[in-house]
This record gives structure tokens, C-alpha cells and sequence, in this order.
């Protein structure tokens, strides 16, 4: 869970921007969702929101099965009806099956992308970033400069990437001119797609260097 505040801030986003969709990869049981999802339902526009989910693996499995997790997502939707103002897709996310992700964007343009998934933002901003409209919302959690700690089952200790991955590739994107910061929350950062800029600075071989880089710090440690 987020701090209430971020919630309110998404609320708040999807209410003033114009009546166009918005993404959101990575849901988890649907707070998130539920609070842009209100913004839509208070707007009474056309807009919706494609919640891209795959409530499986990494951090979601403590949470139950992936049937468990989506029944779980589902029934917040339906508590706070808010089930007709979202679009689920309820798959892992790949480059290869983003078409079917961008099928569901009804609308020319989306006016915002909340990410808090596995910190692979390198593919979600190929994927979104060209549709966001200029000044659209941008959330990206878990903006974080560190490795997490995790105790395994049989004791020993790993470091996750997610946080530290995230981090890096977001200052890389706010480097080439990509994103700008508003506020960083509580390892929550805040911003929009700056006017007039271009997707053309964007190098997937440096994003593809991050990710080793910080793999390699992972895997060089051992608990």
C-alpha cells in the first residue's frame, strides 16, 4: 500500500486531465486502480483505465495465487463500483504482447501511466510513453537508491533489484529529457512528460547496460 496521499494525487490527476484513458502496470489488489478509477467515475467523461496485472510471482505470491490475488482485485473494483471504469488485463507484460495491451486504449492519447510493477520501466515507457499526451501524469513507485534485503525460506539472504532498477532507469529518462520530477513521496516519484519532447534520445542499449549493472551488484552479494 501507498501513503494516502499519493492515492489522492492519482484521484486528483485523472480528474483534471482531459477525457482520455490512462495506463496503470501494476495493480496488486487494486488501490491504486480504485483511485483512478474514482477520477473517471467522478468525470463522468469517456475515459477508463487499463490496469495491466499479472498477479503472479515476485512480491505477489505472498499474497496468494494468482486467482486469489485477482479475486482480491476484482472485489475492491466492485466495492467502490468502479468495475465499468476499467479495463483489465490480467497478463505479464511483454514488448511482444503489447499490442494487445494497446488495443484496449480506446481513446488517441492517454493523459497518465502509474507504474509500480517489476522495475523494468525501460519497456513500459516504449510501450506508453509515445501516447502520453504533453504534461501527462507520471507515477513511478519504489524510486528507491538501494538493494532490498530478503530472508529466503531455507535462511540465506538475496538483494531484489526492483528499487535500485528503478531508480537508475528513472534518471536516465529524466536525463534524456523524458520525465520531470515534481516530488519523490516516500520512494514514490511524481512528474509529467515534459512538453515538446522527444522519444528519440531514448537508447535501449544503455537501458539494457543499467539492468546488468544492477544485476551484477545483486549477484555479487551473498548473505
Amino acid at each position: 500500500m501507498l501513503d494516502w496521499r499519493i492515492y489522492l494525487r492519482i484521484w486528483e490527476e485523472i480528474r483534471k486531465h482531459p477525457d482520455l484513458d490512462a495506463v496503470e502496470v501494476g495493480a496488486a489488489r487494486g488501490a491504486g486502480s480504485v483511485a483512478a478509477a474514482l477520477g473517471y467515475k467522478d468525470f463522468r467523461g469517456q475515459g477508463r483505465l487499463v490496469v495491466v496485472e499479472k498477479f503472479e510471482g515476485g512480491s505477489r505470491a505472498a499474497d496468494g495465487s494468482y486467482q486469489e490475488n485477482r479475486e482480491a482485485a476484482e472485489a475492491a473494483f466492485r466495492q467502490f463500483g468502479v468495475m465499468n471504469f476499467i479495463r483489465l488485463y490480467p497478463h505479464h507484460l511483454h514488448l511482444n504482447n503489447s499490442s494487445e495491451v494497446l488495443a484496449l486504449i480506446k481513446t488517441p492519447r492517454i493523459g497518465a501511466l502509474i507504474h509500480d510493477a517489476d522495475g523494468r520501466i525501460d519497456r513500459d515507457f516504449q510501450i506508453f510513453w509515445p501516447l502520453l499526451i504533453d504534461d501527462g501524469f507520471i507515477l513511478v513507485d519504489d524510486y528507491e537508491n538501494t538493494l532490498q534485503e530478503k530472508t529466503t525460506q531455507d535462511g540465506s539472504t538475496i538483494r531484489l533489484t526492483k528499487k535500485l532498477l528503478t531508480y537508475r532507469l528513472l534518471n536516465q529518462f529524466a536525463e534524456w529529457g523524458l520525465f520531470v520530477f515534481d516530488k519523490v513521496f516516500d520512494g514514490t516519484a511524481l512528474g509529467h512528460k515534459p512538453q515538446g519532447s522527444s522519444f528519440s534520445r531514448f537508447d535501449q542499449a544503455i537501458c539494457k547496460r543499467i539492468v546488468g549493472e544492477v544485476k551484477a551488484l545483486s549477484q555479487s552479494f551473498s548473505g
